[in-house]
């Protein structure tokens, strides 16, 4: 299980976006079983998904603390299905309410594996 609280720990999105080439299409985390990421910063959504893989089973809980870029979120929700698609649980905390975040979680919904996914 990862868990990082963005605000305090010592992991910057600098150190994550070097380690980026390093992994060639693979995954940077490859038996991550559950992904739980709180106090979310704007410069750490991109990276969010290079934390994710298939065995990321159990679950996904992300908590963001500042009024992240719209577009950025976006497309992060959207792709959560692909990296893990057993998923049980997902979790998305202080989500902004906007129109174009609704749609990027409900097209995610929608794309989640209906029979592992339990709760959300």
């Amino acid at each position: 299980m990862l868990r990082v609280d963005a605000s305090a720990d010592l992991v910057t999105p600098d150190v994550l976006f070097a380690l980026q080439p390093r992994i060639d299409n693979e995954h940077l985390l490859p038996r991550l079983d559950r992904f739980l990421w709180k106090n979310t910063t704007v410069d750490f959504i991109p990276s969010i998904p290079l934390s994710l893989s298939p065995r990321t089973a159990a679950g996904i809980a992300v908590g963001f603390i500042s009024d992240p870029p719209t577009v950025v979120l976006a497309f992060t929700i959207v792709r959560f299905p692909t990296p893990c698609p057993r998923m049980k649980y997902l979790v998305l905390k202080y989500l902004p309410r906007n129109p174009t975040i609704t749609e990027a979680v409900s097209e995610m919904f929608l794309a989640c594996n209906r029979d592992t996914l339990q709760w959300f």
